[in-house]
């Protein structure tokens, strides 16, 4: 398969652009509050806290006149109509072709990519198993990503594979070959620490899916718990009114309920969960949780460091990539 030049350089080109707009986006994110908010999404937009929740709201529907965010409103940008966990499962599905197809490309094309190849092989596996996880091992909260994050995620996925596929094929039409050539040394350090970053990232979200599953049963127990109380109580009261002839107050019951309330809240209160006071979010325990909050995150600056090993910090897209860690 030979593949056209002038595409290769307009899609080098056209990627890094894509990179050099992210940057500044990015920046633009960090400095300008409002327009953090509008590219943020679930829990992070607004905190966990409703009475925050609405207050930035407020603030925010005041400025919006004065604000970057009122010119991509009008581009309906801040559409939310895209359900986040769907949203995720379709850039992890886009990453799993893309990677499929560029790396068949190179593998015809010639044997001078090595490495290159070899990193589509764990782009193919790191987006099958995020695509799984999504699916069937994290419980997202309901919430919809708004149409400007929809359509920077897929891009971001779309140039991830697209800046590292044509500026492979860039540099070996213009005898850089060496650029991207493989070191066994760095091969086998990058697969280690592909293979450590990849297993820890997903202990950590069976961990978070396990909190979060725990909190909806033990919610769900202590409804029922209650509802079964009240239930007996009202059969017990039926009963002696259809004997003595005469109805029973049915204060009595109430304060057992409420007793029964107090216990089942004593019974909650004993499940080994450290909780914030003021967001009750449960604190995750075990693996590296015990020395970092987020070894979710961490876990992914690991697998994209055994990227840049891989490709002997080569390929300027990677790096530029693991520079908005």
């Amino acid at each position: 398969m030979i593949i056209n030049n002038y595409l290769i350089i307009f899609g080098y080109y056209t990627s890094i652009t894509f990179w050099v707009i992210s940057i500044l986006i990015y920046i633009l994110k960090i400095f300008n509050d409002d327009f953090g908010t509008f590219t943020s999404y679930g829990k992070l937009k607004f905190g966990l806290n409703s009475k925050e929740k609405k207050e930035n709201k407020n603030k925010i529907n005041d400025n919006e006149q004065n604000s970057i965010t009122s010119i991509l409103n009008l581009f309906f940008l801040d559409k939310e109509i895209i359900d986040t966990k769907q949203a995720w499962m379709l850039f992890y599905t886009v990453l799993l072709v893309l990677s499929n197809l560029f790396f068949f490309i190179l593998s015809e094309e010639n044997d001078k990519s090595t490495s290159t190849q070899i990193l589509f092989i764990l782009f193919f596996i790191q987006a099958g198993r995020r695509l799984y996880e999504t699916h069937f091992i994290q419980k997202h909260r309901k919430s919809d990503m708004n149409l400007l994050l929809f359509i920077s995620g897929l891009c971001y996925y779309i140039f991830l594979t697209l800046s590292a596929f044509t500026e492979t094929i860039y540099k070996i039409n213009h005898s850089k070959s060496e650029t991207i050539s493989i070191n066994i040394f760095n091969l086998l350090l990058s697969l280690l620490l592909f293979s450590i970053g990849s297993f820890e990232q997903f202990k950590s979200h069976e961990i978070l899916s396990l909190i979060r599953s725990n909190k909806t049963n033990l919610s769900s127990s202590s409804t029922t718990r209650t509802t079964t109380t009240t239930n007996k109580n009202k059969t017990k009261n039926n009963i002696l009114n259809n004997i003595m002839g005469f109805e029973v107050d049915d204060s009595s019951d109430e304060d057992d309920n409420d007793n029964d309330n107090i216990q089942n809240k004593n019974f909650d209160d004993k499940i080994e969960y450290k909780t914030t006071p003021s967001t009750k979010y449960e604190i995750p325990n075990g693996r590296l949780y015990q020395y970092v909050s987020s070894p979710h995150y961490l876990s992914e600056i690991l697998i994209y460091f055994s990227f840049l090993i891989l490709t002997n910090f080569k390929l300027n897209s990677l790096i530029v990539r693991f520079g908005f860690y």
